[in-house]
């Protein structure tokens, strides 16, 4: 028999012995945290995002403008997503 033979027996009968791994405690239930309350958009957060879009496009952040902001579900597949951006890529 291997060592670890020997040493599963041996976890397995301690098992049976002692009937149980250790006391069961109770996990608290936890609820859901609310949605944050939709509100215009921060103007740090606008300013943070125009300026990784510009730098992502190689361009100054005077030559581009955000018009809105949106959250994209993740429901659409990834092969739309790619589409959209070489679109808006090839209309700069």
């Amino acid at each position: 028999m291997s060592f670890a033979e020997k040493l599963v027996a041996g976890l397995r009968s301690r098992l049976k012995r002692s009937g149980s791994v250790g006391p069961e405690q109770s996990v608290p239930s936890m609820k859901a945290a609310p949605p944050a309350p939709a509100s215009e958009d921060e103007p740090e957060l606008v300013a943070v995002i125009t300026a990784a879009i510009a730098a992502c496009m190689e361009r100054l952040p005077d030559e581009i403008r955000v018009r809105s902001i949106r959250e994209l579900t993740g429901s659409r597949p990834l092969w739309g997503s790619v589409g959209r951006q070489r679109q808006m890529h090839e209309r700069l």
